[in-house]
């Protein structure tokens, strides 16, 4: 008994190193690209999150000192200064350039604006994102990064920002905005779109992949479960940020994008909860399964056929319900982890690395930084880590398959030859048996004709 606690530690340990290693790689690989592609911790970015006056419900392009302002910090949304997440106004600030960079080409990075958005630099419109309107007929929403080109002769800059928002949950900035050197906040959001990219290319053929083998051998309804998983994270994936389906040949309306986002985020969380059961039937309460399946359909539904204005908030608000059913199925995995169930480690340690992901990214949010969100690349690992245990299982499966078939050869083989030794056996008995016979037949004749002879006589 001690032995089998002391080999069940080892083999968690020696786990435990493989991931610590693989974490490692992977951080290494990442710094590694970073290096590759120029970036340059030296160069110029300041992030611009303190020291904004805010003017609600007015359009400007400066300062207006006749009007009264809010004194705000970045990231702030509407429903934080005025109480109503549907509204507009200007976010004014000033900023002051390094000499050394003025009159070189700069850019203003606007990450994740919800809604429409107008920039002004000294007076002057440089972009628009959407349209800015003061109502909802005038109102253009059209969520996306935006990254402004723009050039300065004198270190004092007004930088003004017109937002609005109407039919949304959210409206204002979500993180803060970013001003630096052209070259590298271009390096730094292309970098960004690989990374992302990347990881939908992988997950994505994780899904066909396993979904395959789902429909091909459907006992494997995991499988297919899992695969469906992975195919509607990676449609999510470009419909949220940063909003790769901009880069489509086709254009998409911002309210069917977030339909299409909210409406695979449902899907995706029922598809993992359903995956969660197939592995762990024995600790999985169905009707529990069923509740929480109910729910997300109706979320669904919601997010197809009502307006953004009640399916983003119903579907945010839901926050409790998804961390409940985190807490439950992580209470399942780790009951089965204990029972020594297969893949259950596996499991566990990917939803702690997406949690991890999860919680970085919303510091990220608050403090800006140059790396890109890190969500996307945790579900990834955690769809390798996860489609790594289920071929493993697989191969297993196929060598115990592979190793009855052999075993059943054998017997076959080893039944057929004694048959055929009990055959040529038989077929010597037989032979004997003849030749017995014959003998018996021929002493009864010579037998019958001298007792013939005897009576004759």
């Amino acid at each position: 008994m001690h032995n089998g606690k002391s080999t069940q530690s080892l083999r968690w340990v020696q786990q435990a190193i493989g991931l610590l290693v693989l974490c490692i790689v992977l951080a290494s690989g990442y710094l590694a690209a970073m290096r590759l592609y120029n970036w340059d911790s030296e160069a110029y970015q300041e992030v611009l999150s303190s020291d904004w006056d805010f003017y609600r419900e007015q359009l400007l392009v400066g300062h207006d000192d006749e009007l009264h302002s809010i004194s705000v910090d970045m990231p702030v949304e509407f429903d934080q200064v005025t109480g109503r997440a549907s509204g507009y106004g200007t976010f004014v600030k000033e900023v002051t350039i390094p000499e050394a960079y003025v009159g070189k080409q700069l850019a203003i990075n606007l990450p994740y604006v919800y809604g429409a958005a107008r920039l002004y630099v000294n007076g002057e419109e440089t972009f628009e994102l959407g349209r800015v309107g003061t109502s909802k007929e005038t109102h253009q929403a059209s969520s996306k990064s935006a990254f402004v080109p723009l050039k300065v002769e004198r270190p004092d800059v007004t930088i003004a920002v017109q937002l609005s928002s109407f039919e949304m949950m959210r409206g204002g900035f979500s993180a803060s905005p970013i001003i630096g050197e052209y070259e590298y906040l271009l390096r730094m959001g292309h970098f960004e779109r690989y990374i992302n990219v990347f990881c939908i290319g992988i997950i994505f053929i994780a899904g066909i992949t396993t979904a395959l083998i789902g429909i091909l051998r459907r006992q494997e309804s995991n499988y297919l479960v899992f695969g469906l998983f992975c195919l509607f994270v990676s449609v999510r994936a470009i419909f949220t940020v940063p909003y790769l389906y901009h880069d489509l040949p086709f254009t998409i309306p911002y309210v069917a994008a977030s339909r299409i986002e909210y409406f695979t985020s449902s899907v995706a969380i029922a598809l993992y909860a359903t995956f969660i059961c197939l592995l762990f039937k024995r600790y999985y309460s169905k009707v529990f399964l069923y509740v929480c399946l109910g729910i997300l359909a109706g979320l669904g539904l919601l997010s197809l056929f009502a307006r953004p204005a009640l399916f983003i908030p119903a579907f945010l608000n839901m926050f409790p319900f998804y961390l409940g059913l985190s807490a439950y199925c992580i209470s399942v995995i780790f009951k089965a982890m204990v029972s020594g169930a297969k893949m259950a480690k596996t499991i566990l340690v990917g939803i702690f690395v997406v949690m991890g992901g999860m919680i970085i990214d919303m510091l990220n949010a608050i403090q800006p930084t140059p790396f890109p969100q890190l969500v996307l690349m945790s579900i990834t690992l955690n769809v390798v880590m996860v489609l790594y245990s289920l071929g493993k299982n697989y191969a297993q499966q196929v060598l115990a398959i592979t190793h009855l078939y052999n075993q059943l050869a054998s017997i076959n083989r080893t039944l057929d030859e004694k048959v055929k030794e009990r055959t040529a056996e038989l077929v010597q008995a037989n032979l004997k048996l003849s030749e017995l016979a014959e003998k018996n037949i021929a002493n009864t004749g010579e037998t019958n004709i001298m007792s013939f002879e005897e009576m004759s006589s």
